[in-house]
Formats: C-alpha cells, structure tokens, sequence
C-alpha cells in the first residue's frame, strides 16, 4: 500500500521466499524424543534457515505447536551451526535465522518439522533433520485389581501402568483379541489407570500403543 497524504493506493500483494531449514542442533531426525515434551523435560533444538523473518515463526512437529525458547538472525557461519548446512553457498546479502524451541508434547514417528513464516511454510523433506520420532511406550509396572485378581467376564476392576512415554493419549489392550481399556480414568506420560473390559481367557497380556506405536505386551 502507498500512501499520499490521507489517500492510499489499491493493494498489491507479492510473494517473499518461503522458509527454508537447512538444518536443525542436534539433528531431530537421528534421535528419539520423550512424549512429556521439553517445558516438562528440558528438551529441545535449534532451527537453522533461511527467510524465517524478523518475527518470530510458528514452529510444529506433527501439526502440534513447539513452545518458542528465542529467535534471531545470525551468520550462516556462526559456530555451532548444523553440519547439514555445509552442503548450500550462501548469498552474502541473505542472512540466516536460528529458531530454539523445546520439543512438543506427542507421540509417534517420523512427524514432519514445519516453519511457518506468515502465511508460508517450509516443505520437509530431508529425514535428518526434518522429521521426529518419540520414543516407544514402556510398561514398567502394572498394578492394580485388573492386575492381580480373577477378573469378572463383565470386566470392571481396576489396572493401573506405570511406565514411560505413554504420550499424550492412545489405548490400552488386553489379550491377543486385543480388547480395548474402558475409557481411561487417568492418562499421563507415565501413569495410566482404566477398567479392565469384558473379556475371557487366562495370563492375558496388556500393551499400550500410543501415536501409532505398541509397547512390549506385559
């Protein structure tokens, strides 16, 4: 828009690069991450890119917000930028943006970095550092009635797991029919408790499968 005085001109948009990552610290893509995400434990990794913008961009791993740390532009040749950057020449009028956020809550593997930068967003596409995976679920110790009693047909007693990585939701399951845990009454990166379902059978085994990942059955 250019304006004279009080009068302003017809619109006119145009397009600016949309954002490109040339490598994240450490590279995402070569590491598990926990499910409890980084404001609960600590973890988290830097952007390296092109075209971010001044403002800060909106970053997601797997369409889930990543709670911005800092944002800045730096020299594409500051130490301790990521090694996969040594494969680009860089315009000497174009500067790099380093982005730190912590890892989002989540579950899942192979779950896509995007930076957004206004109404632009960058295309993932290098597995390295462009897609992340949390680690598996883990089942500890299970508890509880459902546990260590004889289970009524009808379901309805009381199994609590103890474990890692449970991510933010998922199911539980019993036995090789695989029948599903009653709606959970508590579900937590590390504590899951549910009623046992109807079911049959003896030593039936439980597993917990959360983002499209199953645990070793217990």
């Amino acid at each position: 828009v250019v304006c004279q005085g009080n009068v302003a001109s017809n619109v006119k948009s145009f397009n600016t690069n949309s954002p490109f990552v040339l490598g994240t610290v450490p590279e995402i893509g070569n590491q598990d991450w926990q499910t409890k995400g980084g404001l609960v434990s600590g973890e988290s990794f830097e952007i390296w890119g092109l075209y971010f913008g001044s403002e800060a961009p909106n970053v997601t791993v797997g369409g889930v917000d990543a709670p911005l740390i800092s944002h800045g532009e730096v020299a594409c040749n500051t130490p301790g930028y990521p090694s996969s950057a040594d494969d680009f020449t860089f315009d000497p009028n174009v500067g790099c943006f380093k982005t730190v956020v912590y890892v989002p809550e989540g579950s899942g593997v192979d779950l896509p970095l995007i930076v957004f930068a206004g109404n632009q967003a960058s295309n993932p596409d290098n597995t390295d550092f462009e897609f992340l995976s949390y680690l598996p679920p883990v089942i500890t110790t299970p508890s509880g009635l459902g546990i260590s009693a004889v289970n009524p047909t009808l379901g309805g007693n009381v199994v609590s797991l103890v474990g890692t990585n449970f991510g933010p939701n998922g199911t539980v399951a019993f036995g090789a029919a695989g029948l599903s845990c009653g709606e959970p009454i508590v579900w937590d990166h590390e504590l899951i408790t549910c009623v046992v379902p109807p079911g049959e059978g003896s030593s039936n085994l439980v597993s917990v499968t959360t983002g499209g990942v199953q645990s070793d059955v217990n």
